[in-house]
């Protein structure tokens, strides 16, 4: 039975739903259910990694993969239920070109997925939905006009292009997919200005904070015997390591805080300076208490066409928490540039960090929070929803 009378909104997700950091995407859909019965269709893991969590390899979710478990979870959000479907494993197709035979392996995995978010939606009893693709291409573009939808929208947090987790279509496929949505929502300047050749009806909504949860942190002081800069987040191929490294050594007066997962092979060599401690990943939770052990929190990411289009989630986190900011000029970051420190170089970055030390009085913290105040994943799930509410109805076609 529903929920209420909202209308339905259905997520063709690229990100899992489960996981040990947080997802922009899992983010604004539980945000966004104080304003739609969301139902949130789950990473389609592939029969390869099917095989590999038989083998104990990873971590698919095999039981509800296999229909062994429910495939679908009621979810008790902060804003409201939410569903999530867990879809049976599809065909893997990062490997193949393009042709004949990719484009019909689109299909099959389209029949096996749209075969379940319909049998959801009925369960539900959900009714000509909006249906978000996130970026997710490969799924949303065969779905199309599949689901009865009245609106497409495409929403875009990274430059697929650059991210190598989507493989050698994303681009393309992104594109055709663009052609048929009638509203595209991205997280960043620079997506903005990429995505707005590409389609007439481009909005931003930047990525915003979890502020109750970081908010407490704010009147945490540190209370170790050296100032501490802290980086929130993955190491991985983002990051500018020979910046990192070089101010590791620069900065012996210093203590270095990183908590996220370490994926690239750079990130271990931090660890054998006696002032870097990597903390490794620990959940959304965990995360105000690392920062209340930070003076200064930092976003050192390389100057590249994949981080342009990064507005970084940590970004207003580290502001909720009152601390300082010091980022390399990575992407255009909007208002939040009054309210950072930038550095290019490692000179200029220990000077930035010097000058963010002292910039910790009460008068800076609270404006810094004032700011992130404003960005809650609620205020950007109502901007969202804004954008939804003005698309014009889709027509009721497939792709071509």
């Amino acid at each position: 039975m529903p929920d209420s009378p909202k209308p339905a909104l259905v997520c063709l997700a690229q990100p899992a739903w489960d996981g040990d950091y947080v997802k922009s995407t899992v983010r604004l859909m539980e945000a966004l259910a104080a304003h739609y019965r969301v139902l949130y269709v789950d990473y389609a893991h592939t029969l390869a990694d099917a095989a590999r969590a038989a083998l104990g390899r990873g971590g698919a979710p095999l039981e509800r993969m296999f229909g062994r478990e429910d495939r679908l979870r009621r979810i008790n959000g902060p804003h409201g239920p939410i569903h999530v479907l867990t879809p049976p494993p599809v065909l893997p197709t990062r490997w193949m070109d393009e042709g004949p035979a990719f484009r019909a392996a689109l299909a099959v995995n389209a029949r096996i997925v749209g075969h379940v978010v319909r049998a959801a939606m009925r369960e539900l009893s959900m009714t000509d939905p909006v249906v978000v693709t996130a970026f997710a291409p490969q799924l949303g573009l065969p779905l199309v006009g599949q689901l009865s939808e009245r609106a497409r929208v495409y929403y875009g947090y990274d430059e697929i292009a650059a991210a190598p987790w989507v493989g050698k279509h994303g681009a393309r496929l992104e594109a055709e997919y663009l052609a048929n949505a009638d509203a595209v929502v991205v997280t960043s300047e620079g997506l903005r200005e990429s995505r707005g050749a590409q389609h007439a009806n481009v909005h931003l909504v930047p990525n915003g904070v979890d502020f109750d949860l970081f908010y407490p942190a704010a009147t945490w002081q540190p209370e170790g015997d050296r100032p501490c800069v802290g980086f929130i987040g993955s190491l991985d191929g983002r990051v500018d390591y020979a910046l990192l490294g070089a101010l590791v050594e620069r900065r012996a007066d210093l203590d270095f805080l990183f908590v996220g997962r370490a994926t690239a092979p750079e990130a271990e060599a931090l660890a054998a300076h006696a002032n870097v401690t990597l903390a490794g990943p620990h959940p959304p939770d965990a995360l105000p208490g690392f920062l209340g052990q930070m003076d200064v929190g930092i976003i050192p990411f390389q100057v590249t066409r994949f981080t342009r289009s990064i507005y970084p989630m940590k970004l207003n986190e580290y502001l909720a928490a009152g601390r300082p900011v010091v980022t390399t000029p990575f992407a255009p970051l909007g208002d939040a540039e009054a309210h950072v420190y930038t550095a290019s170089d490692v000179p200029v970055f220990s000077q930035a960090l010097d000058l963010a030390l002292r910039d910790r009085g009460l008068a800076a913290r609270r404006r810094r929070v004032a700011f992130a105040r404003q960005n809650t994943w609620a205020a950007r799930a109502r901007a969202f929803a804004a954008v939804v509410e003005q698309a014009p109805a889709a027509p009721r076609r497939r792709a071509a």
